[in-house]
C-alpha cells in the first residue's frame, strides 16, 4: 500500500507549480498565528492592568476571539503574498 501525504483532490486545486508555495503559506501562517496568539494572550491582561482595571476582565473568550480574527487576517495576508 502506497501512502499519499496529500489527497489528489487537494493537489488538483493547487495552481501548477504552487505546491511549495502552499507549503510555505501554511508554515508561515501557523508560525504567525501562534506568535500572535501568545502576544495577544500576554499583552491584553497587562494592558488592562496598566490602565488600572482588573486583569481578570480580559477573559479567555475575548482573547481567543481576537486571536482567531487576527489569525484569519494573517492567513489571508500571507496567501495573498504567495498566490
Amino acid at each position: 500500500r502506497t501512502y499519499i501525504a496529500t489527497p489528489p483532490d487537494i493537489l488538483a486545486k493547487v495552481p501548477p507549480g504552487g505546491f511549495w508555495s502552499l507549503v510555505w503559506v501554511v508554515t508561515c501562517s501557523v508560525m504567525g498565528i501562534c506568535l500572535t496568539g501568545a502576544v495577544v494572550g500576554a499583552m491584553f491582561p497587562l494592558g488592562i492592568k496598566a490602565i488600572g482595571l482588573d486583569p481578570a476582565l480580559m477573559s479567555s473568550p475575548l482573547i481567543a476571539t481576537v486571536s482567531d480574527v487576527l489569525g484569519i487576517v494573517i492567513y489571508f495576508t500571507i496567501i495573498g503574498l504567495f498566490f
